[in-house]
């Protein structure tokens, strides 16, 4: 089709120029559309990220209390320089600054290099490090410490029950920074406060011989000096590192799906009990890694002592749950209730109770929910479904709540709104 003659050669020219202009014009904004969302995820980016943490401890003679050093490596994730760092020092959750009978927090930090410590904050859980200078995105740092562990007199996740010791949430770990700023959450007791990105951890655990120590990672043992063993721990990709210690007694087996499970438990624990308890962890590891992904560590530690909770109490790196995969869910929409569902799918839901902690080499450590309220059965039909997905698309990241009520929603047409207001979940 030809222009009209009124077109002449000079219109066409300056209606060419007009387009290109434009054209140009929208590319360009597109463009600053594009960095400016870019810009904005790298500054919202979770950091510090790519942490190692290398610790050197000692036990005394019945591993109550341990010393040593501690190192931490960070990366600074941000396009904003990272000034300071946090520690989270949740073994001092229960016992905050300290009690009358003990003046001292549970776990304290001494001696900091690399950085200038402030006072602790929020009940003694976190401390504050300030960086010698701005830590540019993509740069590297990191602080040291002497750590000092005494484990509190109670059963508990960090805690003591007859000859046998139990740390977890006992090595100070890097709080973590995103777009909502730091995340210096208190501790509560009934849930779980944690929120950590994965990181690399080299553990050497000194001890007397006499005290078996399972713990996160894939270990081995070496001789120490006279009446001592050393064990050696490497955990890569996990959010937190856990041991226990104490004259337990101990066997492997190694699942069909290639996971070795070794079980630890204490002399006078029911037979029946360490049975069925090993029955279940070797079967449940290869299911749960049928329906949520498979278990990428190589290695799980079940530890087993008396307990007087009825029925059976599961410990992944929290309060009654089997972790199934090593994605972190914040807050904790997938979270300590809705891994108990998938746990009933087990097909036991009760037992004389023997299990008293499970180590294992991941550790999803999800921020406060309103669990207590959140049971098995009130989960949706689709919950199981919804929930497979997530460990396998989240992976060693974090999933925000957003992100899982989103693939829940799109799992089934019941609209879920209700769920979540009825569970405070937002």
């Amino acid at each position: 089709m030809s222009l009209p003659a009124a077109w002449s050669s000079g219109s066409r020219r300056r209606l060419f120029v007009v387009l290109l202009v434009l054209l140009v014009a929208f590319a360009a904004g597109v463009s600053d559309a594009d960095a400016q969302r870019a810009s904005t995820a790298s500054k919202s980016a979770a950091t510090p990220d790519r942490a190692r943490y290398d610790v050197t401890l000692r036990a005394d003679a019945d591993g109550g209390h341990w010393t040593g050093r501690q190192r931490v490596s960070l990366r600074n994730a941000s396009a904003r320089p990272l000034r300071e760092v946090y520690l989270r020092l949740w073994g001092n959750g229960e016992d905050g600054c300290g009690t009358p009978g003990a003046p001292l927090p549970p776990v304290t930090v001494t001696h900091v290099e690399g950085g200038t410590p402030g006072p602790l904050s929020v009940d003694c859980t976190a401390l504050r490090i300030s960086l010698p200078r701005p830590l540019a995105r993509g740069a590297r740092t990191s602080v040291a410490f002497d750590v000092s562990l005494t484990v509190p007199g109670r059963n508990a996740r960090f805690g003591r029950e007859g000859a046998f010791r139990f740390l977890g949430n006992a090595l100070p770990v890097l709080a973590v920074h995103d777009a909502e700023g730091w995340h210096l959450d208190p501790y509560v007791a009934l849930g779980e406060s944690f929120y950590a990105l994965t990181s690399d951890f080299r553990v050497r655990l000194d001890h007397p011989s006499a005290l078996k120590v399972p713990a996160t990672g894939l270990t081995r043992t070496r001789p120490g000096r006279p009446g001592r063993t050393v064990t050696l721990s490497v955990a890569d990709r996990v959010r937190d590192f856990a041991w226990a210690a104490g004259p337990f007694r101990t066997a492997a087996q190694t699942t069909p799906g290639g996971v070795r499970v070794r079980s630890y438990w204490a002399p006078g624990t029911s037979a029946e009990g360490v049975r069925l308890n090993r029955t279940d962890a070797v079967a449940a590891v290869d299911r749960f890694g049928r329906e949520f992904g498979r278990y990428p560590y190589g290695e799980l530690d079940l530890v087993m002592t008396l307990t007087a909770v009825p029925g059976p109490v599961r410990h992944g790196r929290g309060q009654r749950c089997v972790v199934v995969g090593p994605g972190d869910v914040r807050p904790a929409v997938a979270g300590l209730p809705a891994v108990e569902a998938g746990v009933g799918r087990t097909g036991r839901s009760s037992r004389p109770a023997t299990v008293r902690r499970t180590r294992t080499t991941s550790s999803t450590r999800p921020a406060p929910a309103p669990s207590p309220t959140w049971n098995a059965p009130s989960a949706p039909p689709p919950w199981p479904a919804s929930l497979s997905g997530t460990p396998t698309s989240t992976g060693t990241g974090v999933s925000t709540t957003a992100d899982f009520k989103k693939a829940a929603q799109a799992m089934t047409d019941v609209d879920l709104t209700p769920f979540w207001k009825a569970h405070r979940i937002r």
